[in-house]
């Protein structure tokens, strides 16, 4: 089996952290952004990243801030019923 790129690897991120998302599964949630800290880590000591590279960083960015406000969301709901 081929290695996996840079880019694969966001995207597939990105698609496990839109599903997990979507499914209100907080686990999943946290588990997929301690990986998406460990790529981001590896990325970091990369000389530079190609444009496609970018762009599906830039996409996972995008829904790591719509997650980090569902959290927030999340959060104030059980604040709530407490």
């Amino acid at each position: 089996m081929p290695p996996v790129s840079d880019r694969e690897r966001l995207l597939e991120l990105h698609a496990q952290l839109q599903q997990a998302l979507q499914a209100g599964d907080w686990s999943t949630v946290a588990a997929v952004d301690v990986a998406v800290r460990q790529c981001l880590e590896v990325l970091a000591g990369r000389s530079e990243l190609d444009e496609p590279t970018l762009a599906a960083k830039r996409l996972l960015k995008q829904l790591h801030g719509e997650g980090l406000q569902a959290c927030a969301d999340e959060c104030e709901r059980l604040r709530l019923l407490l």
